[in-house]
């Protein structure tokens, strides 16, 4: 099959979509799929190929709400008038208005929606009103619609009438070796607190901030992300931020491993999830989760994590407060969550899942296709 991702930034990158990307579509090359990424020119500028996938970097309108329809549109574009492909799958309910151009020249298409991006507090209600037409556009549109989440799933079901697929992301298991970038930036492995992903209100960072504020520990916060089109609520998190919050930026490399390898304990604070890649990778890193007790968060790590009430900052502080004072109890956490995510997430196995869904939409043609199974497609 010739496949074309299209609406992540691009391969490598350090956006959810593009680790989706480059981990699916390079399983796919190595089952002897041809496999076009579309990326955005500014984040992923070469055109040569990486492993095994390739690339073309295209403009986009570089603004909060015009960034990745126009690079996904542009993309489609591209797709229908350069080749086209057997399967064209867009990430992002967001730029699924798109799948109409690739079904128009008969190329099959398939949208992923790993939230409902519809709910997040950065929009305005116009473009609230948008992205709840792009998940109709999501699930009537497409050929098949991919979930990583079973209450997306429910959601979208429920009220678009129409079946969806459950795939979920995956997790490479990590045996890190010793720390070599952490002491260039003051760290000490075992010493701090990690919170790792974009700096937007959904993921509930400030509930973090005003616990660590109260507790004052003895190790520091390092908050690893960058905003996402919310640079205000950015500055106000480092307005009330104490000195023992540290705000690195987005990180990438060896040093985001080093970060989840050797963190005392991982916290995931979200009011609103899909199902986070960050929370799989400190799960393979074998770190002890406190996160808020949203259905998302407790549908990937099951009983291998401490929870709070989401949204009740005097819960999160007690928990942490708690958890500082028990070492052995966060270490034995930490061996139950790798375990976890190497019996249920492996890329892999995700690949395959998606695979068949291609398959059948090619096998099919004419029909729709529908889900197999709890999983997915492979049961």
């Amino acid at each position: 099959m010739r496949i074309a991702f299209l609406g992540a930034h691009g391969v490598p990158f350090h956006g959810a979509f593009d680790k989706v990307t480059e981990e699916i579509g390079s399983r796919l090359v190595e089952r002897g799929h041809e496999v076009t990424v579309y990326g955005r020119r500014r984040c992923v500028p070469h055109s040569d190929p990486y492993r095994g996938l390739k690339r073309v970097p295209l403009p986009s309108w570089d603004t909060k709400h015009l960034d990745t329809i126009s690079s996904t549109f542009l993309s489609a574009l591209h797709l229908i008038t350069n080749g086209g492909a057997d399967i064209a799958h867009i990430h992002g309910a967001g730029p699924a208005l798109c799948a109409l151009l690739p079904r128009l020249r008969g190329i099959k298409t398939v949208v992923r929606v790993p939230s409902l991006d519809s709910q997040r507090a950065k929009w305005g209600r116009a473009a609230r009103l948008f992205l709840r037409f792009s998940e109709y556009a999501a699930v009537h549109w497409s050929d098949a619609t991919i979930v990583v989440s079973p209450t997306v799933k429910d959601y979208l079901e429920t009220r678009y009438g129409r079946s969806v697929h459950y795939v979920p992301n995956g997790v490479d298991i990590a045996s890190p070796g010793p720390p070599q970038q952490l002491p260039e930036i003051g760290l000490e492995s075992g010493k701090y607190l990690l919170f790792m992903g974009r700096l937007v209100p959904e993921k509930g960072c400030h509930y973090l901030i005003e616990a660590v504020s109260r507790l004052k520990p003895t190790m520091p916060l390092v908050m690893a992300g960058g905003d996402s089109h919310s640079e205000r609520y950015v500055r106000d998190l480092k307005e009330k931020a104490n000195s023992q919050v540290r705000f690195l930026g987005y990180v990438t490399g060896q040093l985001k491993e080093e970060l989840l390898a050797n963190a005392y304990l991982y916290i995931q604070p979200s009011d609103l999830e899909g199902m986070s890649l960050s929370l799989l990778e400190a799960m393979a890193y074998g770190r002890c989760i406190l996160m808020s007790d949203i259905p998302e968060n407790m549908l990937v790590t099951q009983d291998c994590a401490v929870t709070f009430r989401a949204g009740d900052t005097d819960h999160l502080t007690q928990q942490l407060a708690n958890l500082l004072q028990q070492p052995q109890l966060v270490a034995d956490m930490g061996k139950n969550a790798k375990q976890h995510a190497a019996s249920h997430y492996s890329w892999d196995t995700v690949a395959a899942e998606v695979e068949v869904i291609y398959s059948r939409l090619i096998q099919q043609p004419d029909q729709a296709i529908e889900p197999r199974g709890e999983r997915g497609e492979l049961s």
